[in-house]
């Protein structure tokens, strides 16, 4: 998680450099090969109006955060930003005819992209048909209907791959194209005094006056027309009103295609809100409760679905700005709703002069708040494990998105690795005395003498499929290097699970030990695990003297079998008496 909101944090930043840079960004199927794109045409096309509104907004925030912290410093920011679009027409936008851009290649692209919605639509058609044999087949295949060949199947599965490849090349095709018209910059020619034609920058110009100023395309072609624009982006027109009331038609057809998306969706939009919303619980040390987290967002996203709402879910973005602001509750939230049901229904003709950079640097101020560098260095140094699954997890986030669902599986299954990876061999010690008497671990290089004839073990951690071969490993290769052993004693005071792998485990260990001449002896064993014991079996077959409630009681026995002479030079006795 913690590599997650970092990573998220940055993506959001990142995905705001085209509003605050003043260029179009074009989604591509990688986040970084978008953020290459954006900083490229940044560079040969940087808007410096929007850059200054920017600026003009971070220095407000900032500055209102520094001197005056209760202050809602982004209502200041978008304000006075506002009012600056306004009077200073910022915006300049005109509607012009397509046929005055001077563009073989433009005329072109404007053409296709005024023909895709026939085109998908038709396309749509061919792979429904396609798909609508595949599933003829597959209805009649098992009845006893021998009209279909497997030559029939393959070429009806072959006519489905072939209308989806064209579906997704058409996509492709179509977003390549509003990419190349949106980085478009043209140019303002005056011919003969009165005609307005636009050419493409760069290009050699007809004869006529030209003006300074670069236009880009700002709304594709509607009708014959489009909107070119010289100047910053801003919100422009917002519809006022709220969603009507639509019912819900239940297609079975259309939930079984769409359930993966739909599980997708979920999983990316509970994992996001449940990520923020334990950051911020941590910072305001409020108790949250996860389940009732999922709950409240099925729900919103059931009810948002009668008002053609999109899926709910907890924004990274919206979250950090409402905890910036003060908010204290959740019934923030609720005012927020109140406000924007307002602002929807009265207000929306206030926000039109407001600049997307503005908006661009509210987002990227509190956002850019979640990461934290020093809390992965500090994971990193505490727990190298940990800190490759956090580091981990960041880096594939920003490969991967913006398939953020991929990264999280990604980081769950890693995260579960390394679990399993160092519950797989946990530490096992041989127990002995030391100066002061107490039995402690034995380490490699230990002046401490062992005891010949038996060895008290300990165990750290959970005995189950996934250690239990490290265990048996441990014991065999322990009376391998210690051929006199008679007696093994495992201390079961840190096992506090033993799984049936883990019982199997024991059960065989103790017969090859039997056979081999040696007995196995069991102290300190917890009630959860004694129960396990019983019911497989082990604790009968063993016997109840083979269980001890103390190490002390087991070497007191061990005095008996082993006899007095041995036990009073044994390590593992602390000889302040001798034995009796």
């Amino acid at each position: 998680m913690l590599g997650f909101v970092n990573a998220v944090a940055i993506i959001i930043a990142g995905l705001q450099l085209g509003n605050l840079l003043g260029v179009h960004v074009v989604i591509t199927t990688q986040y970084y090969q978008t953020i290459i794109q954006v900083l490229t045409d940044a560079a040969v096309g940087v808007h410096l109006p929007t850059v200054g509104l920017a600026a003009l907004a971070l220095v407000i925030i900032i500055s209102c955060r520094w001197f005056w912290p209760r202050f809602p410093s982004a209502l200041l920011a978008v304000i006075v930003t506002t009012l600056i679009a306004w009077l200073t027409g910022y915006q300049q936008l005109e509607t012009v005819r397509v046929s005055q851009i001077i563009s073989p290649r433009v005329q072109e692209l404007l053409t296709e992209y005024r023909q895709y919605p026939e085109e998908m639509k038709q396309q749509l058609a061919k792979v429904g048909k396609a798909e609508g044999v595949v599933k003829t087949i597959a209805e009649t295949s098992g009845s006893g209907i021998e009209n279909f060949s497997t030559k029939n199947i393959d070429d009806a599965i072959n006519r489905v791959s072939q209308a989806q490849w064209q579906m997704e090349r058409l996509v492709a095709h179509h977003n390549e194209a509003v990419g190349e018209l949106s980085r478009l910059r043209l140019r303002r020619l005056r011919i003969d005094g009165k005609q307005i034609m636009y050419y493409v920058d760069g290009q050699i110009p007809p004869i006529g006056q030209i003006d300074s100023n670069k236009w880009q395309i700002a709304d594709l072609p509607k009708n014959g027309t489009l909107k070119v624009r010289s100047g910053g982006e801003v919100v422009g027109e917002v519809l006022q009103g709220l969603p009507s009331f639509q019912p819900v038609i239940f297609n079975l057809d259309a939930a079984s295609q769409l359930f993966l998306a739909a599980l997708v969706i979920a999983l990316v939009g509970f994992t996001e809100a449940i990520t923020i919303a334990k950051r911020i619980a941590t910072e305001t040390r409020h108790s949250l409760n996860i389940n009732q987290e999922l709950l409240g967002q099925g729900i919103a996203k059931c009810v948002s679905g009668f008002f053609q709402g999109m899926p709910v879910s907890g924004s990274f973005a919206c979250t950090v700005v409402n905890y910036s602001s003060g908010a204290k509750t959740g019934f923030s939230s609720v005012i927020t709703g109140l406000a924007v049901m307002v602002v929807l229904l009265w207000l929306t003709p206030l926000f039109y002069y407001l600049p997307y950079a503005t908006l661009a640097v509210v987002i990227i101020v509190n956002v850019l708040g979640l990461v934290n560098f020093k809390e992965i260095i500090r994971v990193w140094r505490v727990n190298r494990n940990e800190g490759m699954v956090a580091l981990t997890t960041f880096l594939l986030t920003l490969f991967l998105a913006p398939r953020l669902a991929h990264a999280v599986v990604l980081g769950m299954l890693l995260s579960l690795g390394v679990y399993l990876y160092e519950t797989m061999r946990p530490r096992f010690t041989e127990l002995v005395r030391d100066d002061e008497g107490g039995l402690s671990g034995y380490a490699d290089g230990d002046s401490r003498d062992r005891c010949s004839l038996a060895s008290l073990l300990r165990f750290n951690g959970s005995l189950y499929f996934a250690n239990g071969a490290f265990f048996e490993e441990k014991i065999l290769q322990l009376i391998h290097e210690r051929t006199k052993l008679r007696y093994i004693i495992i201390d079961f005071s840190r096992i506090d699970k033993l799984d049936a792998s883990g019982l199997e485990i024991l059960l065989n260990l103790s017969l090859r030990l039997q056979d081999a001449g040696i007995e196995l002896w069991f102290t300190r064993v917890r009630h959860a695990v004694f129960a396990v014991l019983k019911r497989g079996g082990l604790y009968e077959k063993l016997g109840e003297d083979h269980f001890f409630r103390s190490n002390d009681e087991a070497l007191e026995k061990l005095s008996e079998c082993l006899g007095e002479k041995h036990m009073n030079a044994c390590p593992l006795v602390q000889h302040d008496s001798p034995m009796r």
